[in-house]
């Protein structure tokens, strides 16, 4: 092999790898999104392990009569629903006991989970990703302007509310040690 063939080899591997990690970095990211999301929608709780501030009165007796039968119950049935004592696994109309930033599948709850992978990260994704002289960027956030404002009014309330834990960090690390584990056994081996 002569120094212009290895030279093309080398840089046959770089824009290989480049896309490698530029595709791993997004996975990073999705697999990062669906984490918070998973532990805010099911526990209410932040980043560092504390419960997210209450809704307002008003907005958490707007969640409680947020249920598809609510126009044709009673008064008496209406009225108890306000009072109950909710959770996640007995939610009181889309009240679940706690701060979970979802209502109607429009924010949160519309990134994917418990939907077909059609929907997955339809409101809430990677919006860009790029790779300039070996810095990859990738940015999560708002696919449109409803659910972008609905991110900065949840982000004016309580700041941080979309971080990433201590825990979840180290999961996802080791998500992607495994994928480049194996890509690079593939890559030597291959």
């Amino acid at each position: 092999m002569n120094l212009d063939q290895l030279l093309s080899k080398v840089e046959g591997l770089k824009t290989v790898l480049t896309q490698k990690l530029q595709t791993e970095v997004e996975t990073i990211a999705q697999d990062g999104l669906v984490l918070v999301t998973q532990r805010i929608s099911e526990t209410g709780i932040n980043a560092q392990g504390g419960k997210f501030k209450p809704y307002t009165p008003a907005y958490e007796r707007f969640k409680r009569g947020a249920v598809g039968t609510a126009k044709r119950e009673g008064a008496d049935k209406r009225a108890a629903r306000k009072t109950a004592s909710a959770s996640s696994d007995n939610p009181v109309g889309r009240f679940t006991g706690f701060r979970n930033f979802t209502l109607s599948g429009q924010m949160l709850s519309s990134t994917g989970l418990g939907q077909g992978p059609e929907d997955r990260f339809k409101n809430i994704g990677v919006t860009s990703s790029t790779a300039d002289r070996g810095r990859i960027t990738v940015i999560v956030g708002p696919r449109d302007e409803f659910t972008g404002k609905k991110m900065e009014g949840n982000e004016n309330v309580t700041p941080g509310w979309n971080h990433l834990s201590e825990k979840e960090i180290r999961t996802i690390a080791g998500y992607s040690r495994e994928r480049l584990t194996e890509f690079a056994l593939q890559f030597i081996g291959g």
